[in-house]
């Protein structure tokens, strides 16, 4: 299991809810690099008290995947359409009591008209999610491809902000850019309407470039991807902060953080203000006691964030961080470690 998604709401009866979801495949991923393995999303959901942890047990859950094939994976070639739905996101929109109005999920979803293709995903957008017991059933097209995006093969790690309290405007969709070398070099946004259709502007979709790897520094030189953004409205205007994985090294990922603002959040509907990288980044390096705790071998990395603001007290953030695990007898695992932050406003 890897790339979480995490979004924190309120039920009817006012409980604290946690829904939790997850990439997940039957299949090893170290196995990627020569193998096509197949991934789902699988969904978990838990209420609690205010201001309490999450509990052990008492969690509902998808037992069979939320979207994609079950099983995820298929090596032995028997089902040839097997295809892989990887990295989601969740938004959760509120009403003015802070109770969940609607979930929307981003999520990466590879498109191929051959079995021997592989690694081509656009993004898939879903409004109503449901509880973990209901399952999606995917739409004929992706809400955005790469034949969309010129300068991207692939799309990958999306996530959404509104671009108003309410959303009725729509959103900004991030993603990463997968260039044509299959590197992760740069952050991008595209317009989306609250019918979650791509907004057009001069012929293309309504696009920005968010972040740069070359622009950024040594951190993040060998690459970027999975932007997790996290938007407040505020009196004095808008503030945004994007948390990224970002390498030095290939293979050596850490978590890093990019700040924008405006007091204009009118423009939101045309412009995203310009990120600018945290002074001390990466914020968690891939040498990290966090990552490497527990671990003996060599090959211990964090596989992806999800953020989001508790509803019982939104200067509160909750994260879950996921790492794939070597343990000392040699026997990968993957762990979801939720970490939380008081985030003070200057």
């Amino acid at each position: 299991v890897g790339s979480p998604a995490l979004a924190s709401s309120r039920n009817s009866i006012s409980d604290v809810q946690w829904d939790l979801m997850l990439e997940a495949s039957n299949d090893p991923p170290e196995l990627e690099p020569t193998t096509h393995i197949g991934y789902a999303l699988g969904h978990a959901r838990v209420a609690t008290d205010e201001g309490s942890d999450w509990p052990l047990n008492g969690w509902a859950i998808s037992e069979s995947p939320k979207a994609g094939d079950n099983p995820p994976s298929c090596l032995d070639g028997g089902c040839s359409d097997n295809r892989s739905v990887r990295e989601p996101h969740l938004l959760a929109e509120l009403n003015e009591d802070g109770e969940l109005r609607d979930l929307v999920l981003s999520f990466a979803r590879e498109l191929v008209s051959d079995p021997s293709e592989r690694d081509l995903f656009g993004i898939q957008l879903v409004r109503p999610v449901g509880s973990p017991a209901t399952s999606l059933t995917l739409p004929g097209a992706a809400t955005l491809s790469p034949a969309q995006i010129p300068d991207c093969v692939s799309l990958r790690d999306p996530s959404l902000i509104p671009v108003d309290p309410e959303a009725q405007e729509g959103y900004w969709l991030m993603f990463t850019c997968i260039d044509g070398a299959g590197a992760a070099m740069e952050i991008h946004a595209v317009r989306i309407s609250r019918a979650l259709e791509v907004v057009r502007e001069g012929g293309g979709p309504m696009r920005r470039v968010l972040l740069v790897a070359s622009e950024l520094g040594p951190f993040a030189a060998a690459g970027i991807r999975s932007p997790e953004p996290v938007i407040s409205f505020e009196k004095d205007g808008m503030r945004l902060r994007i948390w990224f994985l970002a390498q030095a090294e290939p293979g050596e990922w850490g978590v890093a953080l990019a700040e924008a603002r405006t007091h204009d959040t009118a423009v939101l509907a045309f412009e995203l203000p310009e990120p600018v990288p945290f002074l001390v980044n990466p914020i968690i390096s891939s040498t990290s006691t966090l990552v490497r705790s527990g671990c003996l071998g060599e090959d211990c990395t964090i596989t992806g964030i999800a953020v989001t603001p508790r509803a019982d007290d939104p200067d509160r953030l909750r994260f879950v961080l996921a790492r794939r695990l070597y343990l000392p007898e040699g026997d990968p695992t993957d762990q979801l470690i939720p970490l939380e932050q008081t985030w003070s406003k200057p």
